[in-house]
């Protein structure tokens, strides 16, 4: 309050010393009105909000901001703060129905940040950085916090420089203090060290800043238990979650014993860690359409309707045009993606007033190719405003390199064909690529489509295609002799010694007479079994497989014997450096297998198939207990 009261009393040294007389009274009434009214002003702006969260009988974990119920509606925040641009920002986020923002730490551009935010009405979550101790998405930081005393107390004592320095401020909402510090901390102790010290910085803010709550941001709820046990001063549990996942999180509340409101302190479409992979193994990002729906349908249903949940900042507002800028940011530039329309229709109720371009499809059929050839892609688009669309092409290389290497996103050179197709020109280095392909309107909008290209100096002729298969192609089947098998379960790996199957079993098959039985004895370790053509070929210097072109999907039944057992199953496994490799691969997450037979299927789509020589994979690892499950009619159709 110290700037508050300097402020005022400059004011009443230069407007005070004036004569009561009648004759300049008009002009006393006129500065005393003046001064009572900049001075309103100034401390309006800058006096502290009182922000107070309170659990109500019905409804629930409630906010106020001032006495008035504060409903969050909120994005993370990483623009430039800077003074030519920032007021573009905040107009950009009333427009958007925001009215909360957070970021993740302090620095020399806090206070234009909170002077804007005040100006625009807009609240603002500040971050407290806490130090990571291993290398992460996050950073490549390396800190102990059961060895580094110094380390601590400079953490610390720069903690609380920025509580004193912005405790007071109009904007501030409150003080998230560490991001997802767990997670990129390896041994316990040093998980536990990390908890006692954020309580320490935590317990202190309290007493300096009565007036604003505390959070504190993980990842899922990784962090919870820790909090729980040794950091009772965060007042408010921050989630870090992405994709569906929050639609557990009041289950996980309640299983927790943990009776404190929680936000959303990082939200929106499925993460680049959740995601499948496509045939040529590259991590599929959601489409413009699933990043929509992920905002449109999982805020009303995974933040309103929570009575524990006080809200989301769904992440991210920046410019950033580098792999998870394009992943994860509603603007790019000055284009506004999908995502942004989304979340203005969520906070404001508004449709957008521009569609944005629709992507049908992207592909590109032949996805193995030499360096630097020319690539056609397929590219199907429409918008409903715009006939002509600027297209261009990008590419990412994620697989070696420094971390801005990897995150790098590069021009391609394109062009548009006489029939008005389009081909790229594949990268000159070898390696699985991203490749992007942006369309934008006048407005300008941009809609992103993404698909995957693998380069080698062998190209899409490497080896030989598979024998021609007829389908349905039984990888198992019950009247086929074992040595007739297209493919041989020869591929062991893992804990092998410890595994038996059994290709004749006769309890319970799916169909008569037989299936296939897996039983592993041991409690500990992984195992993975692959059927192989031909067998044991695990450097794929033979030729075999089988082409596989025109299948839809790839099914087959299981069951548990317990019910519980945990089991990947996939196709494909030798990678594309080898000189025969598999020209698709493709796996499910943990299938949890209950006691009844059900059949499972992999769809196939935009798989290239014309030469599988792993024709089918499971992997599982110890379960605490010995497992056994089953197998059968597992086939290609």
């Amino acid at each position: 309050m110290k700037e508050q009261k300097f402020v005022v009393n400059a004011l009443l040294r230069v407007s005070l010393p004036w004569k009561n007389t009648a004759k300049n009274g008009l002009t006393t009434n006129i500065r005393i009105f003046s001064f009572c009214a900049l001075a309103f002003f100034i401390l309006s702006f800058t006096s502290s909000a009182q922000v107070k969260i309170e659990k109500t009988p019905d409804a629930g974990f409630k906010m106020s901001v001032d006495g008035k119920p504060f409903e969050l509606k909120g994005v993370t925040f990483a623009m430039p703060i800077k003074e030519d641009s920032i007021e573009a920002s905040f107009k950009e986020l009333q427009n958007m129905g925001v009215n909360a923002i957070r970021n993740w730490g302090c620095g020399n551009d806090t206070q234009l940040l909170l002077d804007t935010a005040a100006k625009y009405d807009v609240k603002v979550l500040l971050g407290i950085w806490m130090r990571h101790g291993r290398s992460g998405a996050e950073g490549d930081d390396n800190f102990n916090y059961v060895k580094d005393d110094k380390g601590k107390e400079k953490i610390f004592n720069e903690s609380i420089k920025w509580v004193n320095k912005f405790k007071d401020h109009k904007a501030l909402l409150g003080w998230c203090i560490g991001n997802e510090v767990i997670l990129n901390i390896g041994p316990e102790d040093e998980k536990v060290a990390y908890a006692q010290f954020l309580e320490k910085v935590c317990s202190e803010v309290k007493k300096i800043d009565p007036n604003h709550p505390i959070f504190s941001a993980g990842a899922w709820t990784i962090e919870w238990k820790y909090w729980k046990q040794y950091t009772p001063s965060i007042d408010v549990y921050g989630v870090n979650t992405y994709g569906w996942g929050a639609t557990a999180l009041p289950d996980e509340l309640k299983k927790s014993g943990i009776d404190k409101p929680y936000v959303l302190t990082e939200f929106g479409p499925r993460g680049e860690w959740d995601a499948p992979k496509d045939s040529n193994g590259l991590k599929i990002e959601p489409s413009e359409k699933e990043k929509v729906d992920t905002i449109i349908q999982g805020v009303p249903k995974m933040v309103k309707a929570n009575k524990e949940c006080l809200g989301a900042f769904i992440f991210n507002f920046g410019r950033s045009t580098d792999h998870g800028g394009v992943w994860l940011n509603f603007k790019m530039g000055d284009s506004y993606r999908p995502y942004y329309w989304a979340i203005r229709e969520v906070y404001t109720g508004q449709k957008a007033p521009n569609a944005c371009p629709e992507i049908h499809e992207f592909t590109i059929p032949n996805s193995v190719v030499k360096p630097e050839d020319w690539v056609p892609v397929v590219l199907k688009v429409s918008d409903k405003e715009d006939k002509d669309l600027k297209i261009s092409f990008n590419c990412n290389y994620r697989e070696k390199g420094s971390r801005q290497d990897r995150d790098a996103v590069k021009a391609l050179n394109s062009r548009k064909n006489d029939d008005g197709s389009y081909s790229v020109q594949a990268p000159k280095d070898e390696g699985l690529f991203k490749i992007y392909a942006y369309c934008q309107d006048s407005y300008p909008n941009l809609s992103i489509a993404y698909t995957s290209l693998f380069v080698t100096k062998q190209g899409s002729n490497a080896g030989e295609p598979g024998q021609k298969a007829q389908l349905p192609l039984f990888v198992f089947d019950n009247t086929t002799p074992q040595t007739k098998l297209p493919y041989i379960p020869s591929g062991l790996m893992g804990n092998f010694k410890d595994m038996k199957h059994n290709m004749e079993c006769t309890d319970n098959p799916h169909s008569a007479p037989n299936c296939i039985e897996v039983a592993y004895s041991a409690n500990g370790e992984w195992i993975g079994l692959a059927w192989q053509s031909p067998a044991n070929d695990w450097g794929g210097e033979k030729p075999g497989g089988f082409d596989l072109t025109g299948a839809k999907t790839l099914k087959f039944w299981a069951r548990g014997k317990e019910g519980g057992e945990k089991v990947k199953f996939g196709f494909g496994m030798i990678g594309r450096e080898k000189k025969y490799f598999d020209t698709a691969k493709k796996e499910t997450a943990d299938l949890i297998l209950g006691k009844e037979w059900k059949e499972y299927s992999i769809p196939l789509d935009g798989c290239d198939l014309r030469r599988i020589k792993t024709g089918f994979t499971m992997f599982f690892g110890g379960q605490g207990r010995p497992i056994t499950f089953y197998l059968d009619d597992i086939r290609y159709e």
